[in-house]
């Protein structure tokens, strides 16, 4: 697996894919890593946990790889490489960690409502397509609740596929 080692710039932030269609979020491992001040290379306990899973995209400014990893396996991710953190990175990763378990639980709850409350559903996925939703979903799942938030870049963070 290539992964980007250099070292991130201070407002680096983590990139997200969003697939309304399939209903699914992905978050891109070497800016997750990134974040937490880890190294890139624990990305490669991924590739080989849900290799399957990953979704690898290029990166259109720097040619580089960008491995995607489904957001209901990112805790997953976290928990398998945890003892390789710095106690910093750690904390960081743990709260993102308990982030991504209440997006799914969240998800989990709104995949009811289609077959139980169709109209509200319907309501979820409308409010779904507005910005606000976006950087909702970005803000709770990149933990900018707690710093400035970051803007997104064209091509993943929170754009679709």
């Amino acid at each position: 697996m290539n992964t980007i080692t250099k070292k991130p710039p201070i407002d680096s932030e983590i990139l997200f894919a969003l697939n309304k269609q399939a209903q699914q979020s992905r978050v891109e491992l070497g800016s997750l890593l990134r974040a937490f001040g880890a190294p890139t290379t624990l990305a490669q306990a991924a590739a080989v946990a849900w290799k399957n899973e990953l979704q690898i995209k290029e990166d259109p400014d720097s040619g580089s790889q960008l491995y995607y990893l489904p957001i209901q396996r990112a805790a997953d991710f976290i928990d398998l490489i945890l003892d390789q953190l710095d106690s910093d990175s750690r904390t960081e990763a743990v709260q993102f960690r308990d982030s991504c378990r209440a997006i799914e639980a969240s998800a989990s709850k709104i995949s009811r409502l289609q077959q139980t409350k169709p109209h509200v559903y319907a309501a979820w996925l409308q409010w779904m397509d507005s910005d606000q939703a976006k950087q909702t979903v970005h803000k709770i799942l990149s933990g900018q609740h707690q710093r400035t938030p970051a803007t997104s870049s064209n091509h993943a963070a929170l754009g679709g596929q």
